[in-house]
Order: structure tokens, then sequence, then C-alpha cells
């Protein structure tokens, strides 16, 4: 499994998370395996948004952007053991999400906000619709 802390702090406005739990089969008994996995990640951006030419008739308006979703995951990869509790390896597979939920949160009553939340809504569905790609270049671990 994996973990990443949720409260990843840039500037006091970024925050993200990740939790995973992954499972592996080594069907030949060697360092080469198949995974799969679920997990459910979480970013967040808050900022002051400023709508140029309208900033003079509705100032800058407090932004939040959100986005978390749950997914699954498959890949195949290599694991070494080093030692009897040392393991290093690699992966390569795909992320896939199935549940979103998220959007643009705006501090605003005025109609230019509102149409901005609206918009993002529907951009940041498609978004999180991706298959992307999973890299681990190097992959750590410690056996207890």
């Amino acid at each position: 499994g994996g973990y990443s802390p949720i409260p990843v702090l840039f500037n006091g406005a970024y925050r993200a998370g990740n939790l995973e739990v992954l499972g592996r089969w080594h069907p030949w008994q060697g360092a080469f395996f198949i995974g799969a996995g679920v997990g459910y990640q979480t970013i967040q951006y808050h900022t002051n948004v400023s709508l140029g030419a309208l900033s003079a008739d509705v100032g800058p308006i407090a932004a939040t952007a959100e986005v978390n979703s749950f997914y699954t995951t498959v890949g195949a990869g290599f694991l070494w053991s080093l030692s009897t509790r040392l393991y290093v390896g690699i992966d390569l597979g795909v992320t896939v999400p199935f549940r979103f939920s998220g959007g643009l949160n705006v501090d605003s009553s005025s109609p230019a906000g509102n149409s901005l939340q609206d918009a993002s809504r529907d951009m940041l569905s498609y978004l999180s619709s991706f298959v992307l790609p999973r890299v681990s270049l190097l992959r750590i671990g410690w056996r207890l």
C-alpha cells in the first residue's frame, strides 16, 4: 500500500494527498510481478482570482479548486530483495478513475464568479476522467 500525507502545503494554498492499497502477484516466484489496487486521491488549491478588466467591478475573488477521486490501478514491474527486509523495484501501469467529486468554489455572489464556477465543474469533471500512466522509476520498501 501507499500513503502521501494530506497536508502538503505550498504557500499555505496547496494540499494534496493519496491513500491506496496495492496487491502484487509474482507468477514465476521471481522479481517480476503483476499488480492491482484501489485508492483515493485529493488535490486542493486556494487562491484569489483576478478577472482582469472586471476586477474594477467585482474585485479579486477568493476561489478554491478541488478534485477528489477514487481510482483503480493495474500494472507490472520488478521488485528485488536486497536483504530480508529491504526491497527495491520499478513498475509501470495505468490509473483509472471511477468516482469524481469536486470543482471550483467561488466566494462571490457576482454573476462573473458564478459563471466561472459553473464552467470549471464541467472542465474538471472531463479532465478527471482521463486514464493516466503510472510510472515508478524507483520504489524502495521496508518489510516489517
